[in-house]
């Protein structure tokens, strides 16, 4: 169970996130925050590092309508730690090749 404060600022994110509103995103973590998307092995360190990751999510997403933005494969794990009222990092486990399924990839 998240405490109140984490459930806002998890919250606060998401909505960032789904609105592709980098900076609203980035102000919802630390400076040193780490995204680790592990079936990838690739590692985001910083905002400079998240910003990059977003930017190539975004990209690859940006044509899906606003109200269906919201692309986590079914079945995907996401582990968020806080520190300081802030988000300090992401690490996701799905399978990809059920990811592309479900956006229509091979």
């Amino acid at each position: 169970m998240l405490k109140p404060e984490n459930a806002t600022v998890l919250q606060r994110h998401v909505a960032a996130e789904t609105a592709f509103e980098i900076e609203a995103t980035l102000a919802t973590l630390t400076e040193d925050c780490m995204f680790e998307d592990v079936p990838t092995g690739e590692v985001h360190r910083g905002h400079a590092g998240v910003r990059a990751y977003y930017s190539e999510w975004w990209s690859a997403f940006g044509n899906v309508p606003s109200g269906s933005r919201l692309y986590v494969p079914s079945g995907a794990w996401i582990f968020i730690s806080f520190r300081d009222g802030l988000m300090s990092g992401e690490r996701f486990y799905y399978d990809r090749a059920t990811l592309l399924s479900q956006i229509g990839g091979q």
